[in-house]
């Protein structure tokens, strides 16, 4: 049924009704269940929008926004549509469903009314980063630690009913979420096992709503109280933008001096390295969360050395902790690159010094038996020699050329050995120091 009461409905009626005829649309329902959405619907726009007068928002944003608080249309369509394969009445959850993708700042405005501590902006759609989601399979909280169940027999009503007895802090049960999984009060945990731990039980009902509506049951815990409800509109209350520095692994490792090709190396180094980065990311946080992997829920894009990502805070702690693991990797490759790069460059060291010394030692015969032959033939040309001793200084210097022909091809080797280590000594130096400066 329309509203007709209180503040009269916005004349413009054209932009709320387009927008129900394009979800209308898109339900994969009966015709007779459109219609019956569409009323319902309407029905909460119109009251919304009277509502957002009465704040003080002009007519034009009063729609926009009431509209925009629904979520994405195609996201509110499939919800809604999977209600057919729920046990709950259909028209219940039609209207429940509705407020699954609801802005956090209508949960939050319900939630201050019940917890006048509260700290939300009911204007704000994100929380602080003090505000947590922990998802049923997290580590252990002491209200589900501290005691366990009679499975077998209880139903979600007693379970809930045994937290709040154990908790330090007020508990809200979102039931309106917790019937899209079809859970009631009164519905039996129907676990055969006796008895076990609260937090494994909600392990395995996390585990059971995963497999079949890829959404789970989830814990939302703060210092003034906890509620139980569905991930996804926790994630959606707790999605925020954050900024990570991936610097300390994009540095390349160069092997080329030249000027002309550094910049253009490190541009593509720094490229693959977040790519690979973003990669391992999407694949291994949430994949089905991701934008880039078919989602709706977290978007990232980079920057140069930059990772610019929005997403839930409980993804923004697996990558926190997936990037930690991968810079201690990478260090770790590093220091052992370090030390490759240094027992190398020890083993150049060693061999060039064993030419060098081979080199000098060439160097130094060549030169003693070249100063002998001088002198020989010095004494020749002087006349200092004659006769047999002559013949013999003759036979003596043909014995030296021999020999310095022999150590000049010797020489020649051992120098182009030694200028070789020489050089490949100073570039290996060069680079393990550009390394243990980047």
């Amino acid at each position: 049924m329309k509203r007709t009461k209180g503040i009269n409905p916005p004349s413009n009626r054209d932009t709320i009704e387009s927008w129900l005829d394009v979800l209308v649309s898109m339900l994969n329902l009966p015709s007779s269940q459109r219609d019956q959405v569409r009323d319902e619907l309407e029905d909460h726009l119109r009251s919304r929008v009277d509502d957002l007068l009465i704040m003080g928002k002009s007519e034009p944003d009063a729609i926009q926004t009431a509209i925009q608080e629904l979520g994405e249309t195609a996201e509110l369509a499939k919800l809604i549509s999977s209600a057919s394969r729920t046990r709950t009445p259909f028209r219940r959850f039609a209207m429940n469903a509705t407020f699954f993708v609801l802005a956090g700042s209508i949960m939050t405005a319900s939630i201050s009314m019940m917890m006048p501590t509260s700290s939300h902006n009911a204007s704000n759609t994100m929380i602080s980063h003090s505000e947590e989601t922990v998802p049923v399979t997290a580590a252990a909280a002491d209200p589900f630690e501290s005691f366990t169940i009679d499975v077998r027999n209880a139903t979600f009503g007693e379970l809930f009913d045994q937290i709040e007895e154990h908790a330090d802090r007020p508990l809200i049960i979102h039931w309106d979420m917790l019937e899209e999984f079809g859970f009631s009060s009164d519905t039996p945990i129907n676990i055969d096992s006796n008895p076990i731990n609260a937090r494994l039980v909600f392990t395995i009902l996390a585990e059971r709503t995963e497999q079949v509506f890829y959404n789970s049951m989830a814990a939302f815990e703060r210092p003034d109280r906890i509620e139980i409800g569905n991930r996804d509109q926790f994630d959606r209350r707790t999605t925020v933008k954050r900024v990570y520095d991936l610097s300390d692994f994009t540095q390349p490792r160069l092997h080329d001096s030249s000027n002309s090709n550094q910049s253009s190396r490190m541009a593509a180094h720094t490229q693959n390295t977040i790519q690979r980065v973003m990669d391992l990311m999407h694949g291994h946080v949430s994949s089905r969360d991701w934008t880039s992997m078919g989602g709706s829920l977290a978007t990232s894009s980079a920057l140069n050395s930059t990772l610019v990502v929005t997403a839930p805070e409980r993804m923004h702690e697996e990558i926190r902790v997936l990037l930690d693991e991968l810079v201690a990797q990478h260090q770790r490759q590093q220091r052992e690159l370090q030390t490759q790069s240094q027992d190398a460059i020890d083993r150049i060291r060693a061999e060039y010094e064993i030419a060098k010394q081979k080199y000098l030692t060439k160097s130094n015969d060549y030169g003693r038996i070249e100063l002998q032959g001088r002198q020989i033939e010095q004494r020749m040309e002087q006349g200092e020699l004659s006769g047999p001793e002559f013949e013999k200084s003759q036979a003596q210097l043909g014995d030296l050329s021999l020999m310095l022909k022999e150590l000049r091809l010797e020489l020649q080797e051992q120098e182009r050995r030694y200028e070789s280590l020489q050089s490949l000594l100073i570039h290996a130096e060069s680079d393990h120091l550009r390394a243990s400066l980047s």
